[in-house]
């Protein structure tokens, strides 16, 4: 044990030296008595190993010679189930971040073992284990070229399953990963290196769950605006099933409950009142709700002076209208109808966004969904 200990110490001190790392990933020897003595250690050996690997996984020649060998697949072995060191499992996780960093060997690593490995590191009950793998995911949402591999591992309901344990932190990044693949890479993505392909319904579905969950726990602005965003392009996908998972997850109840943490931004305000919107062109969500539902939400927006708000409010509470042949005292009944008409009185353009709602001229509602996306490098 003493000369285990004392060989793993030299090996991580070499590892410190950056002028140490070409010769020691020459060929696979070094790597490979590292695994050997990080399987038969005790706690203190491979800790000192992780943290040599971790940095020899910043060099490419490292990560391709775990690729080219069966040593890889012993490393996931002990990150995952040899230890029950949750520094360890963080240590390995981050020298598993620091492999996907390499763009030569990237895909290979998603469509292999490695990707797995981080499935698996992304349900453990450390916090700081989750995190990183979850900022993996983050990452990988900003680039085209591991989307489509991602969504062939069905990535937007793996992040549907762990978004709702962990912390704040680790919703937020998991909110961002989704934000970016549903928003970024949809089929009316801006990007024109990007193949749009149209998002299957279990991905909108399971994107639904995402927002809501972003909604209903997150406190960070940032975090609400990618909820909101993330919800109004799945309400935008005329997918089956959509409108009845609104409904499932209780959305105008969730605006309601969370409205005091976004109602005092301008952005949050106008995409909730455009969500909507695109439901109420549903007859299966106005049959679910009423107008006495909604109206705590559409009061609230309309305190948020922009006319688009109002066109978006005005133009849903005649759909209501329309689709369920609403008596008048139903109407009269929401604080909203009262002031929307104090403000037809009292403001012009709000009366006209008001009036055009009112005739049926949808051309000149508002038709915004944006917001900009923040991308990360590796």
């Amino acid at each position: 044990d003493e000369v285990m200990d004392s060989l793993s110490t030299v090996l991580y001190n070499m590892t410190c030296r950056a002028e140490n790392l070409p010769q020691m990933l020459q060929d696979a020897q070094y790597v490979n008595i590292m695994i050997r003595i990080m399987r038969k250690g005790k706690l203190e050996v491979q800790e000192n190993i992780a943290h040599a690997m971790r940095t020899l996984c910043c060099e490419y020649r490292c990560t391709d010679i775990l690729i080219k060998t069966d040593i890889l697949s012993d490393l996931i072995v002990i990150a995952l189930l040899r230890t029950s060191s949750e520094e360890i499992k963080k240590v390995c996780s981050e020298a598993f971040y620091n492999m996907f960093c390499h763009d030569k060997t990237r895909l290979q690593l998603l469509k292999g073992d490695l990707w797995w490995a981080v499935m698996r590191l992304c349900r453990q009950d450390s916090n700081e284990v989750r995190t990183i793998s979850a900022r993996a995911l983050y990452n990988f949402s900003c680039d085209a070229t591991t989307v489509e591999p991602l969504r062939k591992h069905h990535i937007l309901s793996f992040i549907k399953d762990i978004c709702t344990s962990g912390g704040e932190d680790f919703l937020s990044k998991c909110l961002s990963a989704a934000h970016n693949i549903i928003r970024q890479f949809g089929p009316d993505s801006s990007d024109t290196t990007v193949n749009s392909v149209a998002f299957e319904a279990h991905e909108v579905i399971a994107s639904i769950h995402i927002g809501q969950e972003g909604l209903s726990r997150c406190t960070n602005l940032v975090s609400l605006r990618n909820a909101i965003v993330l919800l109004l392009k799945c309400s935008q996908n005329k997918v089956d099933g959509m409108v009845h998972e609104f409904i499932n997850v209780e959305i105008v109840d969730v605006l309601n409950h969370s409205k005091s943490k976004w109602c005092g931004d301008k952005t949050c305000c106008l995409y909730v009142s455009r969500i909507l919107f695109e439901l109420s062109k549903s007859s299966i969500f106005t049959k679910a709700n009423t107008l006495s539902d909604l109206d705590p939400v559409c009061y609230l927006l309309l305190k948020e002076f922009s006319s688009e708000v109002y066109e978006n409010i005005a133009a849903a509470f005649l759909q209501f209208v329309v689709a369920e042949n609403i008596v008048h005292s139903q109407i009269l009944g929401t604080e909203t109808w009262s002031k929307m008409l104090f403000d037809v009185l009292s403001n012009e353009p709000k009366a006209i966004a008001i009036r055009a709602a009112v005739n049926g001229d949808t051309s000149k509602l508002a038709h915004r969904g944006g917001g900009t996306i923040k991308t990360a490098t590796y």
